[in-house]
């Protein structure tokens, strides 16, 4: 469903309001936070493996999740490993948060000023955001696609499917136009 979804933008949102509230810098408050999100996630998708559900298709994989016949789908009951996708997520999560943490330590250099040679280089507010929401929506994209769960669907696809579609599209759109926005290289100026 939409779980983790909603209730990480009912997050974001309550935290904006608190970051607000207490007249704090916005864009440090979430680019301080960003990293966690993943991590959080990565913790959050151990329960799935407590309460042995959303899970894939069967494998015969090696790190195949063997899944008691009352959990498994009425035709898979003759099959008892699947690929745990939750598992695929919580690894991918922690890519995540390891990518986002090199970033955010990459731009707390480049935000010094005497390291600062190419102003596109220096990070732009949202930036470390946006690249965490296109990291997600493009790991959500592959794992929806191996899950078997039941899920609501529009026009035959998974609504998970076209959600990772919208954040990867919105969140790729947001750092091109931030890549744009950036002033350009600055030309010497030669005496004449």
């Amino acid at each position: 469903g939409l779980g983790i979804p909603g209730g990480m933008a009912a997050g974001i949102l309550v935290g904006l309001w608190m970051v607000r509230r207490q007249h704090m810098n916005q864009g440090e408050a979430i680019a301080a936070i960003v990293p966690t999100l993943p991590l959080a996630q990565a913790i959050g998708r151990l329960g799935n493996w407590f309460n042995q559900e959303l899970f894939g298709g069967p494998t015969d994989l090696p790190w195949g999740l063997e899944i008691d016949e009352a959990h498994r789908p009425a035709q898979y009951l003759d099959v008892e490993t699947f690929h745990p996708t939750f598992l695929y997520e919580a690894v991918w999560n922690l890519l995540l948060c390891g990518l986002l943490l090199l970033l955010d330590r990459r731009r707390r250099l480049l935000d010094v000023p005497t390291l600062v040679t190419d102003p596109r280089r220096v990070s732009r507010p949202g930036s470390l955001m946006a690249v965490y929401v296109l990291g997600y929506g493009l790991g959500r994209l592959w794992i929806e696609a191996v899950r078997i769960d039941p899920a609501s669907l529009i026009l035959g696809v998974r609504i998970n499917i076209w959600m990772s579609l919208v954040l990867i599209a919105g969140s790729a759109a947001y750092l091109v136009w931030l890549r744009r926005r950036a002033p350009g290289p600055r030309r010497p100026v030669l005496p004449t």
